[in-house]
């Protein structure tokens, strides 16, 4: 499945479309780096704290399936491979 990495009005990225664990419905799941210390990050650029946000969510989401791509702009800039993440170059 193909998921869109798109921004808000504020310039923060978030999938669309994609359904969360225990949600009945697809939603818009914001992107963030939540740090030891309790600080968080929201994503702006498509660089290392994406790819980390994504993985995590990868790591959490029962929606997310190996071979699962994340696009942006319609190319693909991601993909679920195994229990990893890759970046697209």
């Amino acid at each position: 499945m193909e998921y869109k990495l798109e921004q808000d009005s504020h310039g923060y990225y978030y999938v669309s479309e994609l359904k969360y664990s225990g949600a009945s419905k697809s939603m818009q799941v914001l992107l963030f780096v939540r740090y030891k210390d309790g600080d968080m990050d929201l994503i702006r650029e498509n660089n290392e704290r994406m790819h980390e946000c994504l993985y995590d969510l990868y790591q959490t989401n029962e929606h997310l399936k190996d071979g699962d791509t994340f696009t942006i702009n319609g190319e693909v800039v991601y993909r679920c491979e195994g229990v990893h993440v890759v970046k697209i170059d």
